[in-house]
């Protein structure tokens, strides 16, 4: 029997953008527990969750692009698209 592999190949992200503020929420609500999950550290070490980063009512290049919550809503955004 022989195996069968695969590559998959991701673009990367290079921030999160204005334009992408709600895109969780746009294009990935099926995707709950995941981003559930990924709430669940924020919470406990006491720093912003994505769900609010990205429900945000304005986008804040400050906030939105500071290191801490960029990782994790470009992090978020291209897990959930993969």
């Amino acid at each position: 029997m022989q195996n069968k592999k695969a590559l998959v190949i991701c673009h990367g992200r290079g921030t999160y953008n204005k334009t992408e503020l709600g895109y969780l929420q746009r294009w990935h609500t099926h995707k709950n527990e995941f981003l559930a999950l990924l709430c669940d550290y924020p919470e406990t070490s006491q720093q912003v969750t994505i769900n609010s980063l990205d429900s945000a009512e304005k986008y804040n290049i400050n906030y939105h692009t500071r290191g801490d919550n960029a990782s994790a809503l470009v992090y978020a955004c291209a897990y959930a698209d993969f």
